[in-house]
C-alpha cells in the first residue's frame, strides 16, 4: 500500500496573519530541496495560486470541483482519487518544477452553504497523491471553522499556526485552537498542531510595546507550541509574491535569510531538530 504523503495546513481563524506566506515560502524551500509539493489553495481569493504563477482558464480546474458533488441524486459524484490527477497544476515557470498547485477560485467560497457531505474528499484525493508527491501543503481561508475549513483540516496529518504579534494574530490562534478541538472532540481526526509560528514581526526599529506584549502573551499561554523562529517583515517577501517567484530565487540577503527561517519551519514539519533563530 502507498503511504499518504506528509501533509501540513497553515491554519489562523484571522486575515493577514501570514497564512499564505507561510505556505508558499515552506513550498519554495521544500521545492528547492527537490521534494515534490503539492499546495493546496483554500481561499477563494486564490491569493496562493496567483503567488504560484498559476493563470486560471475557462476550462481550469479547481479545489472547488474537486469538492463538489452533483445536485442530482442519480449522478454518480467522481471519485476524487481520480479527479485530483485532473485538478493539479504545475507552479508557473519560476518555481521548481516539483511544485504543483491544487488552485483556487471564487466560486469555492460556495461550498460553505453546500449541504452535501463533500468534507472527505479532499483527504481521500491527498491519499491519492502518495508516491508522486512528498509534501502537501494546504493554505486556509481567514474564516472561522466552516466546512471548508473542516474537509481541508480532515485532509492534514499536522497544522501550523502563523501569528503576528497583534490582537488579530493572536485572537487567529485562538480561535484556531477552539477549531480543532471541536473537530477532535466529534469524532473526526484533527491534525498534530507543529506549532504557532510568529510571522509579519516588525523589525526594531518599528517594533512597540504592544508587539512585546502580545509576543510575552503568547509565551506565557503557549510556551508549549511555540516555535523559536521569527519570521521578519521584510520587503523582499512581497516583492517575490507580486513577481510570483520563490523566495529562494529571491535576490538578496533578506531572501536568503528568510529562506533559511522557513527552512526550519519546513524541519519542524518534517520532525526535525528546530534550532531557535530570530531573523
Amino acid at each position: 500500500m502507498t503511504e499518504v504523503p506528509e501533509s501540513c495546513a497553515q491554519y489562523g481563524e484571522k486575515g493577514g496573519v501570514g497564512k499564505t506566506n507561510l505556505t508558499t515560502g515552506l513550498a519554495a524551500v521544500a521545492g528547492d530541496r527537490g521534494m515534490r509539493v503539492a499546495v493546496v489553495d483554500g481561499d477563494p481569493r486564490a491569493t496562493s495560486t496567483d503567488e504560484l504563477g498559476v493563470q486560471l482558464g475557462e476550462d481550469t480546474l479547481t479545489l472547488n470541483d474537486l469538492l463538489y458533488l452533483p445536485e442530482d441524486q442519480d449522478s454518480m459524484p467522481s471519485d476524487p482519487a481520480e479527479a485530483i490527477w485532473d485538478v493539479l497544476r504545475p507552479a508557473g515557470p519560476a518555481w521548481p518544477s516539483t511544485v504543483r498547485v491544487i488552485p483556487a477560485e471564487r466560486k469555492l467560497a460556495n461550498r460553505e452553504m453546500d449541504p452535501r457531505p463533500f468534507e472527505g474528499r479532499l483527504a481521500r484525493a491527498v491519499a491519492a497523491l502518495g508516491g508522486e508527491i512528498d509534501l502537501v501543503l494546504a493554505d486556509m481561508a481567514p474564516r472561522p471553522g466552516g466546512r471548508l475549513a473542516t474537509a481541508i483540516l480532515l485532509a492534514m496529518r499536522k497544522v501550523t499556526l502563523p501569528a503576528t504579534l497583534t490582537t488579530d494574530g493572536y485572537e487567529g490562534v485562538q480561535h484556531a485552537l477552539r477549531s480543532l478541538q471541536i473537530i477532535a472532540s466529534g469524532g473526526g481526526h484533527a491534525p498534530d498542531v507543529v506549532g504557532i509560528v510568529r510571522t509579519i514581526v516588525p523589525r526594531d526599529s518599528e517594533r512597540r510595546a504592544i508587539h512585546d506584549n502580545f509576543d510575552t502573551l503568547l509565551q506565557e499561554n503557549y510556551g508549549e507550541i511555540l516555535l523559536d523562529v521569527q519570521l521578519l517583515n521584510y520587503s523582499i517577501r512581497e516583492e517575490a509574491r507580486a513577481a510570483a517567484i520563490p523566495i529562494t530565487a529571491a535576490p538578496g540577503r533578506e531572501a536568503k535569510k528568510l529562506s533559511s527561517l522557513y527552512g526550519l519551519v519546513l524541519d519542524a514539519i518534517l520532525a526535525k531538530k528546530l534550532e531557535g533563530v530570530r531573523g
